[in-house]
């Protein structure tokens, strides 16, 4: 295994295991902002903490190109402001077992789309790796009556494929722009299509929100810093679907958070998923390890 990819995978992994606690914070912020307003204040935030971790840092530069600027907003629209959006209406209009399902089934239209579109070459050892991650997946969140509440399905169906855009149009479009600058400008450029969201479909919805529903917000903010700035490293080293197997780890990760934090105990069959995700990331490891596909 080369140190590329070891390194991609950590970076990916340390990312997941941020984005695992988005949920925990959310979870404990009171009610008081609309779900769209309140994706807007998470990217805010996680905007904010980039922001003053490149004011500490200095000697980033952030500058890029007019056409590589278009992208990044383009990026930004796909994959945070719409993802964000379509997520929110997933999980009110369909199970959350369905929306989350839909969400992780990104691997495949990675796959998909960069054979169509980039002619990228698929082997049956890539196919085995997605087929054994869905399988996780599925044992994991159990999903069921896909074509009952069709509007909801739908929604989650485009949240998996705009995760899917993001992360192939980062790769290919994007590969002259370092992950801290795609991290700064798409998060800054999706927290304004949010604001723009909410002022259009939520002006009222804020009504009094306590300093500790804030505190949790502001926490689930860096955790999409952290998150995002960590996925976008791991990016710059790995093909993008194998990137889009090890995100799968978020979902495990919010397992463990879920039974440690709340005590809640899920079925048998969400625990085999995990197993069978982590071992789909173990397959992608010794796949990488034998070189026997292309990347």
């Amino acid at each position: 295994m080369n140190s590329k990819f070891k390194s991609g995978v950590t970076y990916g992994i340390i990312g997941t295991l941020f984005y695992g606690l988005v949920g925990v914070f959310v979870r404990e912020a009171e009610v008081g902002l609309g779900p769209v307003t309140q994706s807007f204040a998470r990217i805010f935030f996680a905007f904010v903490f980039i922001s003053a971790y490149l004011l500490i840092k200095g000697g980033v530069s952030l500058k890029v190109s007019q056409p590589k600027l278009r992208w990044l907003a383009v990026v930004a629209l796909a994959g945070v402001t719409i993802q964000a959006m379509a997520f929110t209406q997933a999980v009110s209009k369909t199970s959350i077992a369905n929306a989350y399902f839909l969400l992780y089934s990104a691997p495949i239209f990675v796959v998909l789309f960069g054979y169509i579109f980039l002619r990228e070459r698929v082997s049956k050892e890539v196919l085995g790796v997605v087929l054994l991650s869905m399988v996780g997946v599925a044992l994991m969140f159990n999903p069921s009556h896909l074509y009952q509440h069709l509007s909801g399905n739908l929604f989650g169906f485009t949240t998996g494929l705009t995760f899917a855009i993001y992360l192939l149009l980062i790769k290919h479009k994007l590969k002259s722009v370092s992950p801290v600058a795609v991290t700064f400008w798409t998060l800054g450029f999706g927290a304004l299509g949010l604001l723009i969201a909410s002022l259009a479909f939520e002006r009222n919805s804020v009504s009094s929100i306590s300093a500790n529903a804030l505190g949790w917000t502001v926490l689930a903010g860096g955790a999409v810093f952290l998150g995002t700035i960590f996925l976008n490293l791991g990016l710059d080293l790995l093909a993008a679907w194998q990137s889009s197997i090890v995100s799968l780890l978020e979902a495990v990760g919010a397992l463990f958070y879920g039974l440690i934090i709340f005590g809640e105990v899920p079925p048998l069959t969400t625990f085999l998923g995990a197993i069978v995700i982590a071992m789909a990331v173990l397959l992608l490891a010794h796949e990488q390890k034998q070189n026997k596909w292309i990347e």
